[in-house]
């Protein structure tokens, strides 16, 4: 006669089965997608004090939640400052084996030519879905291959042993330096340069990003362009500043005040006074949080352009690529 524990041998082989199967999925999901994270959840932690290193690597199709109006940016640190701001944007950011942006491995080597694009936020493509972020529609208009090595929050301390680190991985034919104009800092834009000059021959060039008119700061504290750029250089704003068309609204600042104006009409929308001069004022902000429609052509929050934007941001940096020869391109491109 057989124990009354061997009855029930099968079923916990199943179960113990069914456990691994579950706990075996969970890790490759762990492994190889991340979905559903919130915002600061994507960001790949340095040891010890160093921080922020990077995107996390294998993120497929990440949903994405941010402010969709202009704002401080201090002012999504609270729980509190959050709270204020009741529109949203959604998008979704994948990245490959490196923690570079979409979901196609980096090889080491490419079959052709390569572009990277080495920055910030803006030059991910922040806000947008990966195949309107600038390094898709920038690979698009060129024909060639553009890799995104780029993550939020990245500064000129950081920069140059960022530039060291993606040669090494990747190589590159043509770097693209893509920050905000005071990015440089005190030693400006030659150490970036010469890490892309290093490793290899590969040329480099900087890609200045559009200002909004409600990006206060910029407008209270502006940065100069190097008069003497150590590689060439090319100023977003002034392109921006041409293509804006309405339907819209933009930021005038004077001595009595700031003014939101709609471009078709020209009439005030709103006027206030901040509080500090490199802050909206709360009328403005209220004017955009009245109304989910009210937005800066080409921009969706003040600093990130929209999918217009980045097409235009695309545009302007493949004319500028062929025209200053900067990369041999495909025939017929």
């Amino acid at each position: 006669m057989r124990a009354k524990w061997t009855y029930a041998l099968p079923y916990a082989t199943l179960l113990g089965l069914l456990a691994c199967a579950l706990v075996g999925a969970y890790l490759w999901h762990i492994r190889h997608a991340v979905k559903d994270m919130e915002s600061a959840q994507i960001f790949e932690q340095g040891p010890g004090s160093q921080g922020t290193t990077g995107l996390k690597a294998n993120l497929r199709a990440v949903r994405m939640v941010v402010p969709d109006r202009p704002h401080d940016p201090m002012d999504t640190q609270s729980p509190e400052g959050r709270a204020k701001i009741t529109r949203r944007r959604v998008f979704h950011l994948s990245t490959e084996a490196h923690g570079f942006r979409g979901e196609d491995d980096v090889a080491a080597k490419a079959s052709g030519p390569r572009v990277v694009i080495v920055g910030d936020s803006v030059a991910l493509g922040w806000g947008v879905d990966d195949d309107l972020a600038l390094g898709a529609q920038l690979a698009e208009r060129l024909g060639v291959e553009v890799v995104t090595s780029a993550a939020p929050g990245l500064d000129a301390t950081g920069l140059e042993g960022w530039v060291r680190r993606t040669r090494q991985q990747v190589g590159g034919d043509l770097y693209i330096i893509a920050k905000g104009r005071g990015s440089g800092g005190q030693a400006g834009w030659a150490p970036f340069v010469s890490a892309v000059r290093a490793a290899s021959p590969a040329r480099a060039m900087i890609a200045l990003h559009p200002v909004s008119t409600f990006d206060v700061r910029a407008l209270t504290e502006p940065q100069a362009i190097p008069a003497d750029p150590p590689a060439p250089l090319i100023d977003l704003t002034p392109v921006f500043d041409a293509a804006r068309r309405a339907p819209g609204v933009v930021l005038r600042v004077s001595h009595d005040g700031q003014a939101m104006v709609d471009l078709a009409t020209g009439k005030e929308l709103a006027r206030g006074r901040p509080e500090q001069l490199d802050k909206l004022a709360p009328e403005i902000i209220a004017a955009f949080e009245a109304d989910d429609a009210v937005s800066e052509p080409l921009f969706y929050d003040g600093g990130h352009p929209d999918a217009e934007g980045y097409a235009l941001y695309a545009q302007a940096l493949a004319d500028f690529i062929r025209d200053a020869g900067l990369l041999t391109l495909p025939s017929g491109r």
